[in-house]
């Protein structure tokens, strides 16, 4: 496992060709948490 620290970032259009289903550019908060090392199928 590793660990990923929090943190933000600028999440959506930056370029302004945004469809109805896509929002404006926000900052995005994320909470610290483990992920994997390696990928692993479910099967």
């Amino acid at each position: 496992m590793v660990f990923i620290p929090a943190g933000s970032f600028e999440m959506g259009d930056h370029f302004g060709e945004s469809t109805a289903k896509e929002r404006l550019v926000h900052r995005v908060e994320l909470d610290a948490f483990y992920m994997d090392t390696y990928e692993v199928t479910v099967g």
